[in-house]
Formats: structure tokens, C-alpha cells, sequence
């Protein structure tokens, strides 16, 4: 929060607001777009027949700010106000981390080699933007779309249908949640069985006590094995 909202700069500040309200903008335009094109289906059936022009014009209105595929004329605009906002976190960010290590004691820079240290400063800035953009842009539109849907189908139909349409969603992102879990064990399980490999190998060269380490690595797979496997058909 420090790093997304620039205290010193009103100009940025209206940025930062105005991406929000692009935001809602787009997923109010996400509502209108499948209503109006109800109401052009449904004036085809009416009596007596009528052309309606005004519906498809505020049809493409609203679908030309919504776009497609994120390429709607409110995601541009808002990517485009939001470039400058990144630019300042990305300096406060590094500004943050350059104070930080000027106070550290020489003994600490001694033992480290600079190229690692900026490679780290680097990831860092650039993992920290990321996380901002995708925290405000993605997680927080999703969660908006979910209580629009909701409140949608609770007034539009009853109640068990928003009962029913918020239960799918909170399972389908429980689903998801699980998956990042279980690639999260996935790669922790290899990388612990790189460990054990790594030394299989120098203890064949260096010891003829080759029967253990064998022991030793296979245990190891098969307790990650079974980690695995439990974790997958818990969820199942």
C-alpha cells in the first residue's frame, strides 16, 4: 500500500483513483452487454415487429468499452493511466531497497558478490508490480463479478439461485486454490529429491555403503509419493 498509493503527487493520485473507477466502469459494462442482447432477441418475437436501432447502438457502446479478451476500450485506457503508477512504485521500491542496503555493515556486502545482489533487487521490484497489478486487476475484479452474479440471480430469480450460483464459485476458486497447493508440493517434493540424488551419487563414488543410500532415496520417493497422492484424492 505505501508503494501503490503516491503520497506526494496528486497527479498520480487521480490516477490511481481513476483505474478504480475503470474497474467497476468495466464490470458494469460485463452486466449490460448480456441484458441488451436479451432485449434485441427479445424484440425480434415482439408485436407488432419493430427495428430497434437504439437497442444495438447501446449494445455496441457497451461492447465497445467491454472489448474482448481484456482488449476493450476500458482496459486500454486503464492500462495506459496505470503505466505511470507503475513507474513510480517501481522507483520507491528501489529507492526502499538501495537505503536499505547502504545501512547494512560492510561485513554483510564482503559476503555477497554484487551481480546477485541487483539481480535480487531486480526480481524484486519486478515481482512486487506484478503482485500489485494482479491484486488490483485480477483478483479484485473477479471477487466483483462474483457478488454482481450473485446479487444478480437474487433479484432477477430467488434466492436459491444466488445460493446456488455463489456455492459453485466458492468451489470452483476452492478448486483452483487446491491445484496452486498441490504444484506448490509438486515442486517442494522435487526439490527435496534433488538433495538426496546429489549425495546417492557421491556416496557411490566415495563409500561402498551404496545399499544404504539406495534405502535412503528410495524412503524418500515413496513418502513424497504418498503425500501427494493423499492430498489428491482428500480433494477428490
Amino acid at each position: 500500500a505505501p508503494f501503490l498509493w503516491p503520497k506526494n503527487s496528486l497527479a498520480l493520485q487521480f490516477r490511481v483513483v481513476c483505474c478504480i473507477l475503470l474497474v467497476i466502469a468495466g464490470r458494469v459494462a460485463n452486466v449490460y452487454v448480456p441484458l441488451y442482447s436479451a432485449k434485441i432477441v427479445d424484440s425480434l418475437t415482439a408485436v407488432p415487429l419493430v427495428f430497434r436501432w437504439d437497442l444495438i447502438l447501446i449494445y455496441i457502446g457497451f461492447k465497445f468499452l467491454q472489448g474482448g479478451l481484456g482488449m476493450g476500450f476500458l482496459n486500454n485506457l486503464r492500462s495506459f493511466l496505470w503505466i505511470r503508477v507503475q513507474q513510480y512504485t517501481k522507483r520507491e521500491v528501489e529507492i526502499s531497497l538501495f537505503r536499505h542496503l547502504h545501512n547494512l555493515s560492510l561485513k554483510w556486502h564482503l559476503g555477497r558478490k554484487t551481480g546477485e545482489v541487483l539481480r535480487i533487487m531486480d526480481r524484486g521490484t519486478d515481482s512486487t508490480n506484478s503482485l500489485l497489478s494482479f491484486i488490483l486487476f485480477n483478483i479484485g475484479p473477479t471477487i466483483i463479478d462474483i457478488l454482481v452474479a450473485v446479487i444478480f440471480f437474487l433479484s432477477y430469480f430467488n434466492w436459491m439461485m444466488g445460493t446456488v450460483v455463489f456455492i459453485t464459485m466458492v468451489l470452483y476458486i476452492g478448486k483452483q486454490f487446491y491445484l496452486y497447493i498441490v504444484i506448490i508440493l509438486i515442486t517442494l517434493c522435487i526439490f527435496t529429491l534433488s538433495v538426496p540424488i546429489c549425495l546417492l551419487h557421491y556416496k557411490l563414488q566415495r563409500s561402498f555403503l551404496s545399499i544404504y543410500a539406495l534405502q535412503f532415496l528410495f524412503s524418500l520417493i515413496h513418502s513424497n509419493i504418498i503425500i501427494i497422492s493423499n492430498s489428491y484424492f482428500c480433494f477428490l
